[in-house]
């Protein structure tokens, strides 16, 4: 068993130009291999970003993720608590979009989609503005390019999902944002 290691990354901020200001916090992340994943991502680059939700608890999804069981992973997975897990590294494909897998990141962040009076914490809001901000900057991307599994299942097809659904507050993740990115 792989036990995890603790990554310090250098969270970049993004300005609206395009051009990124000196690093002013850090961003911790847990490195837990998936053993799920194809590696590089063939003929294409990383055009945007995918927020997934996990149906489950944090510890729940980090153990399905990370067993060769469940043919199923994700680059990043945020825990209620606001931890951050790697489990393929960005230049590999991870298995989270279907046909669309080798194109986008994909960010599990533990909680439902639709149950009945389930909520995302406010912890998983802010590691999810932290990691998306730094993701964006390390790979150039513009913010409009964070989307939903939803948004994937309506506008490019190969999958069924509707994660992370009416529980996910799209607001209170834009408004995370803004805090770490520059106007």
């Amino acid at each position: 068993m792989i036990k995890p290691r603790n990554l310090m990354l250098t969270a970049l901020l993004a300005c609206s130009s395009g051009a990124y200001t000196e690093p002013s916090s850090y961003l911790d992340i847990q490195k837990n291999p998936s053993p799920n994943y194809r590696e590089g991502r063939g003929t294409n680059r990383i055009e945007g970003i995918v927020v997934h939700s996990t149906e489950g608890s944090g510890k729940g999804a980090l153990n399905w993720l990370t067993s060769k069981q469940s043919k199923a992973s994700a680059h990043y997975l945020i825990e209620e608590n606001g931890t951050v897990h790697n489990l393929v590294d960005d230049k590999d494909t991870a298995w989270h979009v279907g046909k669309s897998n080798s194109r986008f990141l994909g960010i599990e962040v533990a909680g439902y989609a639709n149950k009945p009076g389930a909520s995302f914490t406010e912890q998983e809001y802010d590691g999810l503005a932290r990691l998306t901000t730094h993701l964006l900057g390390k790979h150039g991307l513009a913010r409009d390019k964070v989307v939903s599994h939803e948004w994937i299942t309506k506008n490019i097809g190969g999958t069924t999902h509707t994660d992370p659904g009416k529980n996910f507050d799209w607001n209170k993740f834009n408004a995370y944002l803004d805090k770490y990115q520059k106007k």
